[in-house]
């Protein structure tokens, strides 16, 4: 049996970035593979740009707490991706990847961003995708410029009502 385990968003802003995980983390690390979706830019790099509202990052010691928390896989495909920049946006890759965490939903360019994460686990691969119908301006890839997947959602509510 293969246990997967998501859960929403995930930042920390704290100086022991391992504390927020102590409730959890025997959860998360039971199992096989754990995806969370990335909240904040892991990077003290950057400058808060200026169409972000609530601009939000988390300190790179958090990518080394995700993963011992047992984060296997993330989702950056979040409304926060690019708060403070590519430099962050980047630096993010760099911290996630030294950390041993795959993340999906951004990128480079939209081509690259739209790859899955691909985890193998008992003798399994399983590919995770992610994108973000939250589209703060300018924070979505193109053909030639990086941030993370674009998704449009529409919602359609039929009349629950009937007359008659």
């Amino acid at each position: 049996m293969l246990r997967v385990l998501a859960c929403g968003d995930v930042a920390v802003k704290r100086s022991d970035c391992d504390s927020i995980f102590g409730e959890c983390r025997s959860a998360l690390q039971d199992a096989d593979i754990c995806f969370g979706q990335l909240e904040a830019p892991i990077s003290d790099l950057g400058s808060k740009v200026p169409n972000a509202r609530l601009a939000m990052r988390a300190p790179p010691a958090m990518a080394r707490a995700a993963r011992n928390a047992g984060f296997s896989v993330m989702s950056f495909a979040g409304n926060h991706c690019l708060d403070y920049g590519y430099e962050a946006f980047d630096d993010t890759f760099t911290h996630a990847r030294q950390a041993g965490i795959a993340l999906c939903g951004a990128g480079p360019d939209l081509q690259a961003a739209s790859q899955p994460a691909v985890l193998q686990t008992s003798g399994v691969s399983i590919a995770v995708l992610a994108a973000c119908s939250i589209l703060p301006e300018g924070y979505a890839a193109g053909s030639d410029k990086a941030g993370r997947v674009p998704m449009r959602a529409y919602t359609w509510q039929p009349d629950l009502l009937q007359s008659g």
